[in-house]
């Protein structure tokens, strides 16, 4: 019996719903939902640099030193009584006693080149066997290396001392003034002779020369020639060593 036209549109009807439903079907279990999306782990910050070698590998100077200390001499006391020369390191100005001060810098350094922090260092300077006896003194004091200056490093691995330059007692002072030119001329108390030019020393006593004198005129002073010293850097309880120089000169004049 043939269909009717409302029977063949239902039939329709029921073959398309069913034919949208099978897509449907099908395309859900290719496509899946946000419930069945994979969790994936959450983000995490970025892994924090590794902390600096802790070995130190290399120890090195960051520069030399140059340092001019003034030295002034006077002449005080009684003529024919007391009268003697005395001497004094001078600030850079010559208005007031000091002695000038420069700073040395040493390094340390692991073996990428970067600087090792709280390291302990120790610090000297060579023996004074120059003409002046010049003695190199770190951070107010000589530093031998039975007796070194122990330093730690900051957090750049730097370590630093304050450096100074001073001349040996006596015969140091007396070779300064005989290479810049200072002289003192003086008269005997007893004895009527021409007055004597000589080289000052440190405390030149009033019974040198025929007894008592007096200073009747005095003269010269300059700056002599550098004396290189070298100051020592050792990483401590290591063999790690390094050096520097110093250069002192010496500038004395009459005050």
């Amino acid at each position: 019996m043939p269909l009717t036209e409302k029977e063949k549109a239902l039939a329709g009807a029921v073959v398309a719903g069913g034919t949208a439903f099978l897509a449907y079907y099908a395309l859900s279990k290719l496509i899946p939902s946000k419930e069945e999306e994979p969790a994936y782990p959450p983000p995490t910050e970025p892994a924090p640099p590794s902390p600096y070698p802790s070995i130190p590998a290399l120890i090195i100077s960051l520069g030399t030193v140059s340092l001019t200390t003034n030295v002034g001499a006077w002449v005080e006391g009684r003529p024919c009584v007391d009268q003697v020369v005395r001497v004094g390191y001078r600030a850079a100005d010559w208005g007031s006693e000091g002695i000038a001060k420069s700073t040395i810098y040493f390094q340390v350094l692991d073996s990428a080149g970067r600087g090792v922090p709280a390291v302990e260092v120790e610090m000297w300077g060579d023996a004074p066997t120059d003409k002046y006896f010049t003695t190199v003194e770190l951070d107010g004091a000589p530093r031998t290396f039975e007796k070194p200056l122990v330093k730690r490093t900051d957090s750049r691995g730097v370590a630093w001392a304050n450096v100074s330059c001073s001349y040996g007692l006596d015969d140091g002072f007396e070779t300064l003034c005989k290479d810049v030119g200072m002289w003192l001329r003086k008269w005997s108390c007893l004895i009527v002779l021409p007055g004597y030019v000589l080289t000052p020393r440190d405390g030149m006593l009033i019974n040198e020369w025929y007894g008592p004198y007096f200073v009747v005129d005095k003269g010269g002073g300059g700056e002599s020639q550098p004396v290189v010293r070298k100051v020592y850097c050792r990483v401590r309880g290591t063999a790690l060593l390094t050096f520097e120089t110093i250069a002192c000169r010496f500038c004395a004049r009459w005050l």
